[in-house]
């Protein structure tokens, strides 16, 4: 089970940013045991609910779902557009369509410790390995420049990469809906 995602004291692993944001006054964190999301402000507790009880990380019961219902914006510094685990969700919605199972068959057991220190196992499902292989990226982040939703900028010498989930979600679907897709169809 390996050791336990600690709500409060395990890092970010997606860079200093955003441990800087876990580590600031008033922000949140769900207790999924495999990709937390971090969230601040009056609704943030609300954002994050219910993580833990979905074996699907990134599904519609998640908060990534909760995502296109705000309508924001998936914003990266100094980061690739691939650092963006919203599009893990954008999977899970064109998961039909996927050449292979996108999570592998079992589920794997997990430990979590809340906010009042005492842990929690659950079951979780992780992505698979043939997806993992087949995911081409390149092709979807290609679709969305030509189509005018994914932006990038400076800001000194930080680079920016920004877009809308909506969008994200949006262009992904078209792009297969158009025959084309963002996973080797071959499945090998």
């Amino acid at each position: 089970m390996g050791k336990p995602m600690n709500v409060r004291r395990s890092p970010s692993m997606m860079g200093i940013v955003s441990e800087a944001f876990r580590r600031s006054e008033g922000v949140v964190r769900s207790l999924s045991a495999t990709h937390p999301l971090l969230a601040w402000g009056s609704t943030a507790t609300d954002f994050v609910a219910g993580h833990q009880k979905t074996d699907r990380p990134f599904g519609p019961d998640s908060p990534f779902a909760r995502l296109i219902e705000r309508d924001a914006v998936i914003l990266g510094f100094d980061a690739p557009f691939s650092t963006f685990t919203f599009t893990h969700y954008v999977e899970d919605n064109l998961i039909d369509t996927l050449p292979v199972p996108l999570y592998e068959t079992e589920s794997v057991l997990a430990r979590v410790i809340g906010y009042e220190g005492n842990e929690n196992t659950q079951r979780v499902r992780v992505l698979s390995a043939q997806a993992n292989l087949l995911r081409r990226e390149e092709q979807l982040v290609t679709y969305l420049k030509n189509k005018g939703f994914l932006y990038r900028g400076r800001i000194g010498n930080t680079s920016l990469v920004w877009i809308q989930a909506r969008a994200l979600l949006a262009g992904a679907q078209q792009l297969v809906q158009e025959g084309n897709h963002f996973f080797d169809q071959s499945g090998t």
